[in-house]
């Protein structure tokens, strides 16, 4: 993990739910396409992006992040992912600071656009769970879009 520029509040990371394991990410032609998983449906709906390199890369998961980048997570309480299908994997791995957001905005899918990503229904459980409820969603016709999930109760 480093500091991207030199910019404080931005860093390089590979979140998923496990620290220091060693992954292929692998790097799309269009860059906002890399991911930690591969295309599944992306590959059909996108057949013009390709996966153009592989690095191995070690992850960290949220929680661990925040500590030895000493961010405190109280202060912290709405949080925007958009990980190409990495989703669930990087909340799994949040669960002490997940406890201190409010508001999840979330890339969801309806189907596998990446291979072995977590569905919406999977998340709207996961996250029903520790008190989330989906209060918005916006989906694309190639099983991808956003949502909204707010702590409705403890």
């Amino acid at each position: 993990m480093q500091k991207k520029r030199g910019i404080p509040n931005i860093y390089q990371a590979v979140i998923t739910d496990k620290d220091n394991e060693l992954v292929q990410f692998h790097v799309s032609n269009n860059v906002q396409s890399s991911s930690v998983l591969e295309f599944g449906t992306h590959a059909k709906h996108y057949s013009n992006i390709k996966f153009i390199r592989h690095d191995e890369l070690r992850t960290t998961t949220i929680d661990t992040f925040f500590e030895n980048n000493k961010i405190n997570p109280i202060k912290y309480n709405f949080w925007n992912f958009d990980i190409q299908g990495a989703e669930m994997l990087a909340l799994i791995g949040a669960k002490h600071s997940l406890e201190y957001t409010k508001a999840l905005y979330l890339e969801v899918n309806t189907e596998e656009v990446y291979k072995k990503c977590a569905i919406l229904r999977d998340l709207d459980n996961f996250l029903g769970d520790i008190g989330f409820t989906r209060v918005e969603t916006s989906m694309t016709k190639e099983g991808w879009g956003d949502a909204l999930f707010l702590r409705i109760k403890s």
